[in-house]
């Protein structure tokens, strides 16, 4: 299996998440390039990989050949264009969550995936999760009777920058 060369854009918090994982733990895939708007920042996060291009403008990453795929996790207001413009460019996808800020914008997103025929997968923290995986099994197995709702919450063990919660930027924090 061929190694797929991954950029990150956008390293706020998740964006370093992303990147220290890929750097580290990718399995097939690996870190080969950032794009931030702060060029420390991006000298920082390159650091954690070997060889890693650094840009200071995503469309710059996304014109990269060498690059298959991207991670998208800048704030959720600029979701649709860079995923567009991802799809443009023929890179697979993976949007941290949510997709975008309105249903039009999402809709939007997925006629270019749609499109251009590039993956796409929106980030979801719990998908994995060993503990959702088990509840749903056991609703689907009717262990645990008739599910009318499911509520979970779960917290990163620090806060957010506040700016992560603008409702104008990111959607702000849903109840």
């Amino acid at each position: 299996m061929a190694n797929v060369n991954l950029g990150v854009i956008g390293l706020g918090r998740m964006g370093r998440i992303f990147s220290r994982h890929l750097a580290r733990h990718s399995g097939g895939g690996s870190l080969a390039s950032v794009s931030s708007r702060t060029i420390e920042v991006a000298h920082e996060v390159a650091k954690q990989g070997h060889d890693v291009q650094i840009y200071t403008d995503y469309q710059d990453l996304l014109d990269d050949d060498e690059i298959d795929g991207v991670v998208i996790a800048t704030l959720t207001n600029t979701h649709r264009d860079i995923v567009v413009a991802a799809t443009q460019a023929g890179k697979a996808i993976f949007c941290e969550k949510p997709l975008a800020l309105t249903l039009d914008e999402s809709d939007t997103s997925l006629a270019a995936v749609e499109s251009a025929g590039v993956l796409l997968q929106v980030g979801f923290m719990r998908r994995f999760d060993k503990g959702y995986a088990e509840a749903k099994r056991q609703i689907v197995d009717g262990a645990i009777g008739q599910q009318i709702v499911a509520q979970a919450v779960s917290r990163d063990p620090a806060c957010p920058n506040t700016d992560w919660a603008a409702p104008t930027s990111s959607g702000g924090l849903t109840p």
